[in-house]
């Protein structure tokens, strides 16, 4: 049996099949790519004003400390140094605590991004190794067809065609088969003429 070059012998279906699904994939693909994207943008937008609300933080922090610093040089009250030094000890913790935070929201901005390279990557894979299986998987159904759309050429024209086998993984055997017998019958039924 010889080999054919193409797995593309029937355009119109083929394709029309192939791309049908593929397009149905996408839509829900892309539905879940514009949830997700909502999603990160939304994530994005609340972790930019944290960090900003961190960084107004920080600033005030550092200015109240200051004045008091300032305010606790000038007068020798004792209680407002203790007061100032607790303070002081209180910012460092809740600046280790924001940097922290700080660090943790830019990861977060980070992820979202990589997930949505990610799952785009992922759809443009899922849809290169769509089209490859949905062709092969129509090839399948295409080559029967063809040999039998030849077959009834043969027949309209008056020859009588040759039953020759399909590929082990073809699509419709048993109705390939079927149409063969009918052949072997018209054989039978109408000999070939010997030419004179």
């Amino acid at each position: 049996m010889e080999k054919r070059k193409t797995n593309i012998i029937d355009k119109k279906f083929q394709l029309r099949t192939t791309f049908s699904i593929i397009g149905v994939v996408y839509l829900v693909v892309s539905i879940i790519i514009a949830a997700i994207a909502i999603n990160a943008a939304l994530n994005n937008r609340q972790l930019s004003e944290l960090m900003q609300r961190h960084r107004g933080i920080i600033s005030t922090q550092y200015e109240t400390l200051s004045d008091v610093l300032a305010l606790s040089r000038t007068r020798t009250w004792d209680k407002l140094e203790s007061a100032s030094e607790k303070m002081s000890r209180d910012i460092d913790r809740n600046m280790t605590q924001i940097d922290e935070n700080i660090a943790t929201m830019r990861r977060i901005y980070t992820s979202n991004y990589v997930l949505m390279i990610a799952v785009f990557v992922i759809v443009i894979v899922q849809g290169a190794l769509l089209y490859i299986l949905l062709i092969r998987k129509t090839h399948r159904i295409s080559g029967p067809i063809l040999i039998m759309t030849r077959q009834i050429e043969d027949i309209i024209e008056g020859r009588c065609p040759d039953v020759r086998p399909i590929r082990e993984n073809d699509e419709f055997r048993h109705f390939y088969e079927r149409f063969g017998t009918m052949i072997e019958v018209l054989r039978d039924r109408y000999p070939r003429k010997k030419p004179d």
